[in-house]
C-alpha cells in the first residue's frame, strides 16, 4: 500500500531520472519515490517543510532527494553539483526547502 497519494509525472520523471537509482523499472521506482517520500524518515535524511507547504528531503548517504506537495510526489532524483551549481547537495537542498539563500552556490 503506497504511503503517497502518488506521483502525476512519474512516466516523465522516470524517463529523466530512472537510471540513476540502477536498473530499476518504472515501478520499482516509483517505490522507491513513495517509501522515501512517505514513509518514515529514516537517518540521515533531512527534512524541511517549505512555507508553501511542501515537504522537502534529502538523504545525504543515499544522495536521494524528493518533493512532495498535497500528499503527491512531484519529483525524486539525485541532484549533481555540476548541474544545480552549489557546492554540495545539501547546499542546494537547504535553498530548495527555503533554508538559506543563493549563497551557497559555488
Amino acid at each position: 500500500m503506497p504511503f503517497t497519494l502518488g506521483f502525476p509525472e512519474l512516466a516523465t520523471k522516470y524517463k529523466v531520472h530512472g537510471s540513476e537509482f540502477g536498473l530499476v523499472s518504472e515501478a520499482e521506482y516509483f517505490a522507491l519515490a513513495d517509501a522515501f517520500m512517505g514513509g518514515p524518515k529514516g537517518s540521515p535524511t533531512m527534512e524541511r517543510t517549505r512555507a508553501d507547504g511542501a515537504l522537502v528531503r534529502y538523504n545525504e548517504a543515499t544522495e536521494e532527494f524528493g518533493i512532495l506537495s498535497g500528499g503527491y510526489i512531484r519529483t525524486y532524483f539525485k541532484p549533481d553539483p555540476a548541474e544545480h551549481s552549489f557546492v554540495n547537495n545539501r547546499a542546494y537542498f537547504l535553498w530548495v526547502a527555503g533554508g538559506v539563500g543563493r549563497g551557497g552556490r559555488g
